[in-house]
């Protein structure tokens, strides 16, 4: 369960990384062209790239909070079947 803890940890930084690279490069290029059609032709993406690490930020640690769950709840049920049959 170890590696899931640093592949949620991973995910989280990574997702950091680029949501502050993305909007940074977009505050940038909207405040120096100032122009009005690059706004409207780039807001869609520039929004599905937002929701996307977001998404992945906050999605991966709860399935692995979940999963980790699973496996312990899984674990201490299989222990107590054998301690029933012993």
């Amino acid at each position: 369960m170890q590696w899931l803890s640093v592949l949620s940890s991973t995910v989280i930084k990574l997702s950091v990384v680029l949501f502050v690279i993305v909007n940074a490069v977009a505050l940038g290029v909207f405040a120096v062209k100032r122009d009005r059609a690059l706004v409207q032709q780039w807001t869609s993406p520039w929004l599905g790239a937002n929701l996307l690490l977001i998404g992945a930020g906050v999605g991966t640690p709860l399935v692995v909070g979940i999963t980790k769950f699973a496996i312990t709840a899984l674990a201490g049920a299989g222990q107590m079947a054998v301690s029933f049959v012993k």
